[in-house]
């Protein structure tokens, strides 16, 4: 024993100058590292998002043009992975721990209000100034008067009507109507060859995607009204909306009971699988169904139409977007400016909207005759946009959120009935 402990008291020393040798030796590597990379490619900033082939076309663009000064990477948040909900909860949990790990975010524009503690005033690190963006962003984009985000783009509710899928008869009936309403997608449903009469494709998942197309039929109830002042859903209006959708979905009826399980992405596959020929969704199906569609060798014969209204009401299609904001753990704040300010420029805008199909949020394009000569299917979005109701923008919008689409959710499904599921909203709504 004597022995062992000489030993160690004659070892402990060396053992202990070799391991603080090792840790320096690794510390000076990750430094050196560190410091090769910043020689190489300036700052690195990263930026968390969706990333679209549009947002890589875009980041390459911008890392040409700041070679050696800075570098983005992107931190992917794909939708086939995480819906909005759950990739809103990872930011929020990143935030919340004061990671330093994201320098600068897209949220979906009806968070900003969430996620504006965390983000820095624009104008404090950027020239951008509001008079640059189009005005039915510019709402979304303030926190208490303070510039907190910018629009990276536009969305607004879209649907696509699938002309490849249409028989002779529906075709025909299509050729005798100027514009389609609820009654002509039925009558159409009818016109169907085989036993199944589903049509409409829609996202009735518990999530923000079934709340969008909730809103749209009760604002065109409503007159673009979604809440009472107190916050509450309208009883008579809301009553009538959720009967009119849940009218939609069965057998027999124009929807698949599928629907109850969709999200974006499954929408759209299962639509190329199946014979429906109208779909709710954004303007960056487009993309999506040429992507998905060729890989599956089908043509759908894709067709912009106008947002149907509910019976007896008038055309409200949802106002989306996705905001981009700086995060206050960031230690990169100047350079993630300089990003973003490039996000809002004529180059990297355009190259969102002809890579991604992702609607421009800034003014100079629309002023720009030459530019919309050349992409037409602008003035449609133009039109529509001019139409369209935003969400509504409060403080704990994201709670009220969740409470309705669980409930919405609950009584298309048949659990419960729209009486019970509004009693239950308000109630809660009101209990804060």
């Amino acid at each position: 024993m004597k022995k062992l402990t000489t030993l160690l008291k004659n070892n402990l020393i060396p053992l202990l100058v070799l391991f603080f040798i090792l840790v320096t030796l690794s510390i000076y590597q990750v430094i050196a590292i560190g410091d090769r990379d910043n020689s190489q490619n300036g700052v690195v900033i990263r930026f968390a998002d969706n990333i679209t082939e549009a947002h890589k076309k875009v980041v390459e663009l911008f890392n040409k043009k700041y070679k050696g000064r800075i570098k983005v990477e992107v931190i992917h948040l794909p939708f086939e992975k995480f819906s909005t909900n759950e990739r809103k909860e990872l930011l929020a949990r990143s935030f919340r721990n004061k990671s330093n790990r994201i320098d600068i975010f897209a949220v979906d524009l009806i968070w900003v209000k969430r996620f504006a503690k965390w983000a820095e005033p624009i104008e404090a690190f950027t020239n951008i100034s509001s008079s640059k963006l189009v005005d039915y962003t510019l709402q979304s984009c303030y926190q208490d008067s303070v510039l907190v985000a910018v629009p990276l783009y536009v969305d607004i509710g879209s649907y696509f009507l699938l002309k490849g899928r249409l028989n002779e008869k529906q075709k025909e009936y299509l050729g005798n109507v100027d514009s389609l309403d609820w009654d002509d997608i039925f009558e159409m449903s009818k016109l169907k060859e085989g036993k199944e009469r589903n049509s409409f494709i829609f996202q009735a998942d518990d999530y923000e995607g079934l709340i969008c197309f909730f809103f749209e039929m009760l604002g065109s109830i409503n007159n673009g009204k979604l809440l009472e002042d107190d916050n509450t859903l309208p009883v008579e209006q809301t009553n009538k909306a959720l009967k009119f959708i849940k009218s939609l979905i069965g057998p027999g009826k124009v929807a698949p009971k599928d629907v109850l399980h969709m999200k974006e992405i499954e929408s759209i596959i299962y639509i190329l699988q199946h014979d429906e020929f109208l779909i709710r969704g954004w303007p960056s199906f487009e993309i999506s169904f040429r992507d998905l569609g060729s890989e599956k060798n089908i043509e759908p014969g894709l067709e912009k139409i106008a947002v149907l209204p509910a019976p007896g009401g008038k055309s409200s299609p949802i106002l989306g977007g996705w905001n981009i904001m700086i995060s206050k753990s960031s230690e990169h704040k100047k350079e993630a400016a300089i990003f973003l300010e490039y996000l809002v420029s004529e180059e990297a805008q355009k190259t969102m909207y002809e890579v991604g199909n992702h609607i421009p949020a800034i003014r100079s394009i629309y002023e720009d005759e030459k530019y919309l000569s050349q992409h037409p299917e602008l003035d449609f979005y133009r039109e529509q946009l001019k139409k369209a109701i935003n969400r509504p923008f409060l403080d704990n919008y994201t709670q009220v959120s969740d409470i309705i689409s669980y409930y919405v959710h609950k009584a298309l499904s048949g659990d419960i009935t729209p009486e019970k599921a509004i009693g239950s909203i308000n109630s809660m709504i009101r209990k804060k």
